[in-house]
């Protein structure tokens, strides 16, 4: 279609700006005519969700195809052929009533799974301050050797956030056997033993790379824990050491109204907040802690970090009054991996004992520097609900 006016002197602009308050007709009197037309491809914003279902009935069985003679042609039978419209519809509102985004399908270079990488990480990350850049390189490297492999190796049809999901659902690590590969390692082993150049190989030897540079940190942490501690044992005659009953045991809960869909009653009833008291309580008791003190923030998102109970919560972290940090699982601390790695800093400097009780999180063991890589599993989780 050329716009170019054959007669600038005569043209006239094409662009109509309509300005008008709240029931004054802009839709009903100006844009469901022109609509009806149908003389041409439209895209149309509908904020108020009422187009499409009073127009699309229409606009499904289209105009009448016209023949050479310019006038409506017929089918045997008598009736008039219509040319239809094809209706593509994005609900950014409620996406069960939305045609699906797959970003797979515009990827055709390296350069674009980094660009996907980048805008997923960047769409993930949620609030608050960047932390060390080396969880981020990581996700990088480990999202762009998943991505690529998916893109290079798998079928068409398999190319989408749910083939992404179910890779990542499938890297077990077993911190008791360094030699344990699991189904993604066993599968990057054969591409490389085919492909040793592959642009996903290549990605993912560096991802494990810094894994192993996680693991060293862990190793390395525990090694000065027990010397600090065996130094410490015995302390000299006449220092003043403070006595465990002197500090509390915190117990975090926290219930985001996104835990449960509204009739999921069994996922409803195990995440809440008199459930997550009663195991820590329960958890608690057995381990022998003693002055508990419970902090709790319901209904609150994870990705907000200045929740009433949690504040109350680090501001004794910050005096010093907490020896021991008790949660369901890493989720109730928050959604942002690197907010909640800077966060776990700030209890190891303070000397808190943090205890994931689901993820077998124990600082106590080192167990805390895997933390960003269960994170990143957790984004991709909530990722897969829009995507998929």
């Amino acid at each position: 279609m050329n716009s170019r006016p054959k007669d600038p002197k005569t043209a006239r602009n094409k662009n109509v700006l309509v300005i008008g308050g709240s029931g004054s007709g802009k839709t009903r009197f100006w844009l469901k005519p022109n609509l009806m037309q149908m003389h041409s491809s439209y895209v149309v914003t509908d904020p108020k969700g009422t187009i499409l279902v009073e127009c699309g009935k229409m606009l499904q069985r289209g105009t009448p195809k016209l023949g050479k003679d310019g006038k409506p042609m017929k089918d045997k039978h008598g009736k008039v052929i219509y040319e239809p419209y094809r209706i593509k519809v994005l609900n950014t509102i409620n996406f069960k009533k939305s045609m699906h985004y797959n970003p797979f399908a515009y990827i055709h270079s390296e350069k674009d799974i980094l660009k996907l990488v980048t805008t997923l990480i960047a769409n993930t990350k949620g609030e608050g301050k960047a932390g060390d850049d080396f969880w981020v390189k990581a996700e990088t490297l480990l999202y762009c050797a998943l991505i690529g492999y998916i893109h290079y190796e798998a079928p068409v049809e398999e190319q989408n956030f749910s083939t992404l999901i179910e890779f990542i659902n499938a890297m077990e690590v077993r911190e008791d056997d360094e030699e344990f590969k699991n189904p993604v390692d066993l599968m990057f082993d054969a591409l490389e033993a085919e492909k040793p150049n592959h642009f996903a190989v290549r990605q993912y030897k560096k991802y494990k790379l810094a894994a192993g540079v996680v693991c060293s940190k862990r190793l390395l942490n525990q090694a000065v824990g027990k010397s600090l501690r065996t130094h410490n044992l015995k302390p000299k005659k006449g220092a003043q050491v403070m006595r465990k009953n002197e500090k509390i045991t915190a117990l975090y809960e926290r219930l985001s109204r996104d835990d449960f869909g509204k009739d999921d009653d069994q996922q409803r009833e195990s995440n809440s907040i008199s459930n997550q008291k009663a195991m820590l309580e329960e958890f608690a008791a057995r381990q022998g802690f003693t002055n508990i003190v419970h902090f709790t923030d319901d209904g609150i998102s994870g990705t907000c970090f200045d929740r009433p109970g949690f504040l109350a919560m680090m501001k004794e972290v910050e005096a010093g009054n907490v020896e021991y940090l008790c949660i369901k699982d890493m989720s109730r601390m928050g959604r942002d991996y690197l907010k909640v790695g800077q966060i776990m800093e700030i209890l190891r400097q303070r000397g808190v004992r943090l205890i994931a009780i689901n993820d077998g999180v124990d600082s106590a063991r080192g167990d805390d520097d895997f933390t960003p890589f269960r994170n990143i599993m957790k984004n991709i989780s909530c990722l897969g609900r829009v995507f998929c």
